[in-house]
């Protein structure tokens, strides 16, 4: 897998409060992006990537520490990890007029809000990458329930498709 800059950045807020064992959209409320790149399917691609190379995803601590204090943390292939946290350092410290730095972007990515101690707009506290099968956010424990979520989410998936064969 090789690095590109990322495009379709689905915003998402992590709910703590679901259960441990739940697919990834019962532990992840997706914010509605306004394209259609973003629907028919396009997540449920991802999910099933991701799940098909878990044995190359990891979890990363990252050096980028937002306002909070609050430490980012990455889940993505090795591969991709470097350039992906240089992107989102990029990011960290670069802010334009709207939050909204499309910049190759398909939406605004509510990234930089975490970074500026006057925004309080955070509604966004997690980020799924869904071309390049990476996510990030503040909490480890939100990243490690997304890569528990995918496998919950593709054995439904293997489940459901073996029913209907």
């Amino acid at each position: 897998m090789s690095f590109k800059s990322p495009h379709l950045v689905q915003r998402c807020n992590f709910c703590p409060e679901s259960p441990k064992n739940a697919r990834v959209s019962q532990q992840f409320a997706a914010d509605y992006m306004g394209s259609s790149e973003f629907e028919y399917g396009a997540m449920s691609r991802s999910i099933r990537a991701i799940g098909a190379n878990m044995h190359k995803m990891d979890i990363y601590k990252t050096d980028i520490v937002n306002e909070d204090g609050k430490r980012l943390w990455v889940f993505c292939a090795n591969d991709v990890r470097a350039e992906l946290i240089e992107w989102l350092e990029d990011r960290a410290t670069t802010r334009s007029e709207m939050d909204c730095d499309y910049n190759g972007l398909q939406e605004c990515l509510g990234f930089w809000c975490w970074f500026n101690p006057t925004d309080r707009s955070r509604h966004t506290n997690f980020w799924w990458e869904i071309e390049q099968h990476a996510a990030w956010g503040f909490e480890k424990a939100s990243v490690q329930r997304f890569a528990d979520a995918i496998l919950v989410s593709t054995a439904i998936m293997d489940a459901v498709k073996a029913k209907s064969a």
